[in-house]
């Protein structure tokens, strides 16, 4: 029931959301826990990465593995993105159980309402490219909050869903990507984006 919550959050997230990021300010995202990142624009290359992060990591961080999103955008979507009217967000999240509650209660990295640590929660927006393609890599967790987990194999959630520029709601739909980080590293996963 608890791994429905959190879908359950991160839809709710996406589709009722009224902020709408820009495209050149960063904007500190709340997202799920106090764990989050900034919504940054991703550079042409597409590799998103922590090392030009506005939060130094901490000093007992240990890397994510990286994976690889390609997207299979409709005419519409495409259409859209390419005239700069909206753009998409992608909203990622690494997380997992607690081994212990009482181990991580009033632990930033752990939300009591979910009963869940959050690794990292980080929205980023995707730029256009000829591949498609979006690659995380070097992203950072910490390993205290890896430790404090019941399985290591935490899961990655990730969203996906307009950046509300030209209109106050999500105008795409994407199915929302959720696996076990041994699942996703070294791959890359195709996301059909299409209009609502």
């Amino acid at each position: 029931m608890k791994f429905y919550y959190l879908i359950f959050l991160f839809l709710l997230t996406a589709c009722a959301n009224e902020t709408s990021p820009s495209t050149n300010v960063e904007t500190v995202t709340d997202t799920l826990a106090t764990n989050t990142e900034v919504l940054r624009e991703v550079e042409e290359n597409t590799t998103v990465s922590d090392e030009n992060q506005v939060t130094p990591n901490p000093p007992d961080s240990i890397p994510v593995p990286s994976f690889a999103i390609h997207f299979d955008f409709s005419e519409g979507v495409q259409k859209i993105l390419d005239s700069g009217k909206e753009r998409l967000v992608v909203d990622i999240a690494l997380s997992g159980l607690p081994k212990d509650v009482s181990n991580v209660a009033g632990k930033d990295y752990y939300n009591e309402e979910d009963e869940q640590i959050y690794l990292k929660s980080i929205a980023l927006l995707y730029e256009q490219n000829e591949t498609q393609t979006m690659h995380i890599e070097n992203l950072n967790i910490s390993k205290e909050a890896l430790d404090a987990l019941q399985n290591p194999n935490y899961m990655i959630t990730i969203n996906f869903y307009s950046s509300r520029t030209s209109s106050d709601n999500n105008i795409f739909s994407a199915n929302a990507l959720i696996e076990e980080v041994n699942s996703m590293k070294n791959k890359t996963h195709t996301i059909k984006v299409k209009m609502l």
